[in-house]
């Protein structure tokens, strides 16, 4: 299939509708299920507010395009994290609103949202960490250097050591220069490490790591809670939010590369932009527990584990 023409014979044909291969995948997986649910909304309260009612406006958007197009859903919900969380950062934007969101979370309630971050990371789909390994080595390899905002916030969220031994690792050649072609090699081993840091759990291994940094058997090399939200809410959310708002990025289901994984990637990146939508509104609104977001969040990832198994 030329996916550049068929993209193009699409726009031509229009209102017709043209399917591509990825999508025909995904029809064919729904049609299995029947009337199993991929994704299952929280129950919220009602309130009159005029904010409240303009994020709850983003959440029917959202919903409406839940089956087909999970990343157009993920769109709305972000939109609803900037609405509701502007009030507490007015003088930092939205880059204070996805540094500091986390800790608001768990000064609330720190032993739910500590579960749902553990089952966020654990549930993670390695696709989607590796997208999130390419960005952040990508960061530290483009021309601007400290000034691009993604490295900046990585800085932010891991630590410059954490960080900048992460980079050394996966993105030096032998001569210890930044190469785009050995960060492209090692993108999955590096999407694995990653993986192992956003469990919060202590490695294992009895060989010594190449940096005292990364060494993940130690206690304060591990990513609190907090850090960990942050990766997730500033370093993976915030990113893609920045890619498709300036239209970086082609549309994810109608590429050559476009495979039910990918599906499945974005299916998590939309939960993961719901769970913490409905955090933000249950800070300001106190329309939702933490307990009742805790126990949805893990509805949902049995629903997707079960779809894309």
């Amino acid at each position: 299939m030329n996916f550049a023409n068929t993209r193009v014979e699409a726009h031509n044909t229009w209102p017709s509708k043209a399917s591509f291969k990825a999508e025909e995948m995904f029809i064919r997986r729904l049609s299995e299920i029947k009337e199993k649910g991929l994704f299952k909304p929280i129950s919220i309260a009602q309130n009159s507010n005029a904010d409240y009612q303009r994020c709850v406006g983003h959440l029917l958007d959202a919903l409406d395009q839940v089956p087909h197009r999970p990343d157009n859903a993920f769109d709305n919900f972000f939109r609803i994290i900037d609405i509701a969380a502007s009030p507490w950062f007015s003088h930092k934007g939205i880059k204070g609103i996805v540094q500091g969101t986390s800790s608001r979370l768990f000064t609330a309630d720190s032993t739910s949202w500590k579960q749902i971050i553990d089952s966020l990371c654990l549930a993670m789909p390695l696709r989607t960490y590796e997208l999130l390994a390419k960005r952040l080595l990508s960061a530290a390899l483009t021309q601007q250097g400290d000034n691009d905002p993604l490295y900046k916030r990585a800085l932010h969220a891991f630590g410059p050591k954490f960080y900048s031994a992460f980079v050394r690792k996966y993105a030096l050649d032998t001569s210890g220069n930044l190469c785009p072609n050995i960060a492209q090699t090692n993108r999955g081993n590096a999407a694995s490490f990653l993986k192992l840091y956003m469990s919060g759990k202590a490695g294992t291994r009895s060989k010594p790591t190449s940096d005292p940094a990364l060494d993940l058997t130690k206690k304060e090399n591990l990513g609190s809670h907090n850090q960990r939200s942050e990766v997730l809410l500033s370093l993976l959310l915030f990113t893609i939010r920045n890619e498709r708002a300036h239209g970086n990025v082609l549309s994810p289901f109608r590429t050559s590369k476009s495979t039910l994984e990918r599906y499945e990637s974005y299916y998590f990146i939309m939960l993961l932009s719901y769970i913490y939508a409905l955090g933000v509104l249950s800070l300001r609104f106190q329309c939702v527990s933490s307990m009742n977001i805790l126990n949805g969040c893990t509805e949902n990832i049995q629903a997707q584990k079960a779809f894309f198994s």
